[in-house]
């Protein structure tokens, strides 16, 4: 797995030079969580290769709103881990648009 540091490097906090201090910190609190959120998709993709996002997200869930969040959460990750080479695309699950997750 990359570590903390080499990801931030990949996926920037989003505030200008000129932005106030705040904005900094919260951008950097952004980029840390979203390094937790891939560690979790990633440790799940591991233990559950070959789902959908739809389907890691369920696994992950406690409850109905907390999947929907995590749904779209998820998506977003496994995107930006692939664009890290650390997943790849399977086939879509039979009768779906839905892509499946792998690891590398």
């Amino acid at each position: 797995m990359t570590n903390s540091t080499d990801q931030l490097g990949l996926f920037e906090p989003k505030a200008r030079r000129k932005d106030p201090p705040s904005s900094h910190i919260a951008a950097r609190k952004v980029a840390e969580k979203s390094i937790k959120q891939r560690e979790l998709v990633m440790a799940l993709v591991r233990k559950h290769p070959g789902m959908s996002s739809k389907e890691l997200a369920a696994v992950a869930a406690h409850g109905e709103v907390e999947f929907h969040r995590l749904r779209y959460t998820f998506a977003r990750r496994l995107s930006e881990l692939r664009d890290q080479k650390q997943v790849f695309n399977g086939t879509p699950v039979e009768g779906s648009s839905e892509l499946t997750w792998w690891p590398k």
